[in-house]
């Protein structure tokens, strides 16, 4: 904590912005907050902690494998690591340093100690066990994902953020009626949130309901994530040039949203560009890999040897 009343209220309006989560412009804009409350208060470290989370959140939509992305990573490192040296029961210097390890270096075996020190450290704390929850659904233990997200929603009813992640990992255990009712309830409370039309356009697109599939993505903030839908919702629906326009889009606009791409090879049945794009997906480290274990739109890859010998090398 902290005895400064300025550095207080800077951390809340970082956190305010945080729980905002509409984009990278919030993102930046909390971060700014957390680093002024550090510039009053050096050894505050709940705000090293929340420094850390926002520079990996940046660095997730920063160019996969980019100085920048790379950059903001071993910085989010290093705030994590500042944040523990200052107090090593700190939940969320836990939680930052599992997110950078995980999402960063692609390192699950590393992240998940830090994740459980987390989760025994602040049972209560439901913005905290959403993460953790978002952590095991990446992985094998989705029932236990599915156990503590339902704690999260008891917890936090009233958190937007707390509804996409169950979403999510609803979205991971093919669970798509429950998932699309998790996003239309984190868009209710929070009509800006990022990738939660995402996530209803792929759990209508995979109910066998392209059409719906296609207006949610147009009403998806992220582009990249609009157009990666629009790309297999048309080829779904049978229009090819509407789908190759989509695809030519994405790739021209965001050539690095490698994970992307290979979901659009993956539906529209272009095996070898879709475990190609993955293959360059690994070499720049591309955190959208996160998915590969329990990604349904990847299903079509799964009896593949060498889908097989990519699924081997997440988190080796």
């Amino acid at each position: 904590g902290t005895s400064s009343v300025p550095a207080y209220e800077a951390f809340l309006r970082g956190v305010a912005l945080y729980d905002v989560a509409s984009g990278p412009e919030t993102d930046r804009a909390a971060l700014a907050q957390f680093d002024a409350a550090i510039g009053v208060d050096a050894n505050y470290a709940a705000a090293h902690a929340m420094r850390s989370i926002m520079l990996a959140t940046i660095a997730n939509d920063a160019v996969s494998g980019s100085d920048e992305s790379r950059k903001l990573f071993d910085q989010a490192k290093v705030a994590a690591e500042r944040s523990l040296a200052l107090e090593s029961r700190l939940a969320r210097a836990h939680l930052a340093l599992g997110v950078v390890f995980n999402n960063g270096f692609l390192k699950p075996a590393a992240a998940a100690p830090h994740y459980r020190a987390a989760q025994d450290l602040a049972p209560g704390d439901g913005d905290l066990l959403r993460s953790v929850a978002s952590f095991l659904a990446y992985g094998e233990e989705r029932a236990q994902a599915a156990q503590l997200i339902a704690r999260v929603l008891e917890l936090d009813p009233l958190n937007a953020g707390a509804f996409r992640a169950a979403g999510y990992v609803a979205l991971f255990s093919r669970d798509y009626p429950t998932m699309i009712t998790h996003m239309e309830r984190a868009l209710a409370l929070n009509p800006g949130i990022a990738s939660a039309h995402f996530g209803i356009a792929v759990g209508r697109l995979l109910q066998g309901d392209p059409a719906g599939a296609l207006t949610a993505a147009a009403a998806e903030p992220g582009r990249a994530y609009g157009l990666t839908a629009t790309a297999i919702a048309s080829a779904r629906m049978g229009d090819r040039p509407g789908s190759d326009a989509a695809f030519a889009l994405l790739q021209q606009e965001f050539p690095d949203s490698r994970y992307q791409l290979a979901q659009v090879h993956a539906q529209r049945g272009e095996t070898a560009a879709a475990l190609a794009m993955i293959e360059s997906a690994f070499a720049v480290i591309d955190p959208g890999l996160l998915w590969l274990r329990n990604d349904p739109l990847l299903d079509p890859l799964r009896g593949e040897a060498g889908f097989k010998d990519l699924l081997s090398r997440l988190g080796s």
